[in-house]
């Protein structure tokens, strides 16, 4: 049983922690090691670290020293192709990858990952975006392209797959505090039978309770634990221990 969990998201390009406001805008938010010790201090339920950089070659030693300063579950995902890939990050501390562009590129790949290492070691990240007709489409951030495929469809497909977890980041609503589309998160929810996650848009700790409610088991946010909401100036943050009482009760 996966218990529902409040997660930042960190974004890595170049060894450096940012944050994108609908993929594009890039914000510095500082050291990664110091935001990975505030985050300890503050008992975070968990943390993702994706690496946007954009290279073939994983960081190895970088990803190694985040996970030594970690003292909570951690999830990385970037630039991984095969499962030795995998299997070495696992080895680094961490408890989950993150699988993308694999989806897209070699599905096979993605059921031997998950044959092999367990259910519970693989993230399955999907990216939602409008097109100019205002579709909602899988968008593939690495070819800056819309799958033809109907999103629904394409989330049932991966379901069958039986990943630790589906992330799904809605791309348009990323850094822009404009709320979660709950009619569409129960839409998506009754068609899905894995464990669901949500990235982009959150803009309340009321909108974090009322996911769990709807029965998704996590809420990924980055601007609302590392900005002031006006973006002035970065704040390290999370949720108030009044909203963690009500979550984990």
């Amino acid at each position: 049983m996966i218990f529902f969990r409040t997660i930042p998201l960190l974004l890595i390009k170049n060894r450096q922690c940012i944050k994108k406001i609908k993929f594009n805008k890039e914000i510095y938010l500082g050291d990664i090691y110091n935001i990975v010790k505030i985050f300890n201090e503050l008992k975070i339920d968990e943390l993702i670290i994706f690496d946007i950089t954009g290279n073939s070659k994983i960081d190895y030693d970088f990803i190694k020293k985040i996970s030594e300063e970690s003292f909570v579950p951690l999830t990385y995902g970037g630039s991984i192709s095969t499962s030795e890939q995998v299997e070495k990050i696992i080895q680094l501390g961490y408890e989950r990858v993150s699988l993308n562009n694999l989806l897209i590129s070699n599905p096979p790949e993605i059921k031997s990952i998950i044959k092999k290492f367990g259910s519970s070691s693989i993230t399955l990240s999907v990216n939602l975006k409008k097109n100019i007709f205002g579709k909602l489409k899988i968008y593939d951030h690495k070819k800056k392209r819309y799958l033809k495929s109907n999103f629904m469809n394409f989330l049932e497909e991966i379901d069958q797959y039986n990943p630790s977890e589906i992330l799904i980041s809605f791309v348009d609503n990323e850094g822009t505090f404009s709320g979660l589309d709950f009619d569409l998160l129960l839409k998506i929810r009754k068609s899905i039978k894995s464990n669901l996650i949500v990235y982009g848009g959150l803009k309340s700790e009321d909108e974090i309770l009322k996911l769990k409610k709807i029965n998704y088991q996590g809420v990924c946010a980055s601007r609302m634990f590392c900005f002031q909401k006006n973006l002035d100036s970065v704040l390290i943050n999370y949720i108030k221990d009044e909203t963690k009482d009500k979550i984990y009760q």
